[in-house]
């Protein structure tokens, strides 16, 4: 063995000591176990996908870990500088501090869980050829064409969730409009019948998603066009609008934009009128003109609604 390995090898021998108090350091980085069988702590993988069952586990009392389904095995010293990108010995050095093993006593094994970062979840997630191509014909059941897709894909402004542990099809990251961090996550299934929302996009201001810069066709960029949904926000944006969606007609609690021109185009509904009202109050209501629907026009039209109902004159009829 030369004395490069032996050196890492003794590094490795030394973290993997009880030197700090390995449960706590593990409940605080992964949060409850799924299961827990004696010293055995079961988690999902935090590295990837397992599937629906946890192959995940960890030794409170060793430290030592292993993932079945990547085969990746180590200590909690090398867990907690992976998760949290930092070299080994920072990451040792960080534990010693906050998990000392005099005087602190053990933690239960279920404390109150520690809110998740969707901006970390949402960047880890990867994309294949195959989520590629069900995110295409997903948005092409609702107009949306397949260079456009391409485009929103390649700027990682969607992407696709295949783990059957949860809701199958396209993924939204949402921005908080204070921080511009990741806030939340939206999961739409294939369909567009089912949504849901992970993490909360309201409480700590307005989220919101906005149609990327890029885009080969564009409209006057001085215009902010505001939906309710996503699929409405890229109905615009692949005819070159800038567009923002805030996923409710209640999520109105926005700043002030910095827009010469802002153009509301909530559902045509009693619930989309209203938010709509407050919306442009909220942004500017000297600059903001809010979508008036032509009589007639059902209740909850939208403006993917008027895509499909005549996508050839789509642009036409909706500039009128």
């Amino acid at each position: 063995m030369s004395l490069p390995e032996m050196l890492a090898k003794r590094n490795e021998v030394r973290m993997s000591d009880p030197a700090y108090h390995y449960e706590n350091a593990i409940i605080d980085l992964l949060g409850p176990p799924v299961r827990q069988k004696g010293s055995e702590l079961n988690y999902h993988n935090p590295f990837g996908e397992d599937g629906k069952n946890p192959d995940f586990w960890i030794n409170a009392e060793t430290g030592r870990y292993c993932c079945f389904s990547s085969d990746d095995k180590g200590n909690t010293t090398k867990l907690f500088a992976l998760l949290k990108k930092i070299d080994i010995v920072s990451a040792y050095k960080e534990l010693l501090k906050k998990y000392p093993l005099n005087g602190q006593p053990p933690r239960q094994t279920k404390p109150e869980k520690r809110k998740p970062d969707f901006g970390a979840i949402y960047h880890r997630k990867g994309i294949t050829e195959s989520g590629k191509e069900k995110i295409i014909k997903s948005l092409a059941s609702r107009g949306i064409s397949k260079e456009y897709s391409e485009f929103l894909i390649s700027r990682k402004a969607v992407k696709h969730e295949s783990n059957l542990k949860y809701l199958i099809g396209s993924i939204v990251p949402i921005r908080n409009a204070k921080s511009k961090k990741i806030c939340a996550i939206q999961k739409i299934s294939p369909d567009f019948k089912t949504k849901k929302f992970h993490g909360s996009f309201m409480s700590q201001g307005a989220g919101y998603w906005t149609s990327p810069s890029g885009w080969t066709k564009r409209q006057d960029e001085k215009t902010i066009y505001i939906c309710e949904s996503f699929i409405d926000a890229i109905s615009l944006g692949q005819l070159g609008f800038k567009v923002f969606c805030t996923f409710s007609a209640k999520n109105t609690d926005f700043p002030k934009m910095d827009s010469e021109k802002i153009i509301i185009a909530f559902d045509n509904d009693a619930e989309g009128r209203e938010g709509a009202i407050k919306l442009s109050q909220k942004v500017g209501p000297e600059k903001s003109y809010i979508l008036q629907w032509p009589k007639g026009a059902p209740e909850r039209f939208d403006v993917n609604d008027l895509l499909l109902k005549n996508p050839e004159g789509f642009e036409t009829e909706f500039k009128k």
